[in-house]
This record gives structure tokens, C-alpha cells and sequence, in this order.
């Protein structure tokens, strides 16, 4: 290959490149154009007016009571209904689902308590 042909051949990579350049300052003047100083004036003007709000809503948290109601001592919980010992699938799931309401809404958490006091509901043959 002679010197000519690759000083040529140079050339034109250079010129290609050149327009490459080209494009790509042309992309980031777009770039800039649409996020330029004005764009990153308001974003951090936007989040020092959130910064603010944030400030104030934690302190309006901080400054709210938390006031604990006491419930329990005026509710008044339905008793379950007593299981008989019928083999009939829909009473036990019944009398299953009425106990662990019951247990829930009277805040029943010991296991054992809890086998108490359904024994308390089962009649008749159950109790056997």
C-alpha cells in the first residue's frame, strides 16, 4: 500500500469523524437547550419548597397527641353459640370460626385460656 493511499484513506476517516463531532455537539446543545440552567433553576427550587413541606409536615406530626381509646370497656362481645358434638362439617367449621372471633375481639391471646373457655361452649355429647 503506498503512502498515498493511506494518507487518503486518513482523510476520510477524519472527515467521517468530523461529521461524527459534529452531530453529536449538535445533540448536546439540544440537550442543554431543553435541560440547560433554566430546567435545574426550577428542579431545585421545586425541591427546596418540598424540603419545606416535608419540614412542616413533620412537625405537624411531632405535635398531634396520640390519644389511646379505650374500647374494651364498652364494648359488648356476643357469645358463640355452643357446640352439641353434631358430626355435621358446617356446625364445627361454624363453631371454629364463632371461637376465633370471639377470642379476637376479646383480645384472648393465651393458648390455654383459650381451651378453657371453649370448653365452657361445648353441650351434650362434645363435653364427652
Amino acid at each position: 500500500m503506498s503512502l498515498e493511499v493511506k494518507v487518503f484513506g486518513l482523510e476520510a476517516e477524519i472527515t467521517g469523524l468530523s461529521s461524527e463531532l459534529e452531530d453529536c455537539q449538535q445533540v448536546i446543545r439540544e440537550w442543554a437547550g431543553a435541560f440547560g440552567g433554566g430546567g435545574i433553576a426550577d428542579m431545585q427550587r421545586d425541591m427546596e419548597q418540598m424540603s419545606i413541606q416535608i419540614g412542616l409536615l413533620q412537625r405537624a406530626v411531632s405535635n398531634t397527641p396520640v390519644v389511646a381509646h379505650d374500647v374494651g370497656g364498652r364494648l359488648r362481645i356476643p357469645e358463640p353459640k355452643a357446640y352439641s358434638g353434631a358430626r355435621d362439617a358446617k356446625e364445627v367449621e361454624n363453631f371454629l370460626f364463632d371461637m376465633e372471633q370471639y377470642f379476637l375481639a376479646a383480645n384472648v391471646e393465651d393458648e390455654a385460656r383459650k381451651v378453657s373457655t371453649a370448653t365452657m361452649y361445648l353441650t351434650g355429647d362434645a363435653k364427652l
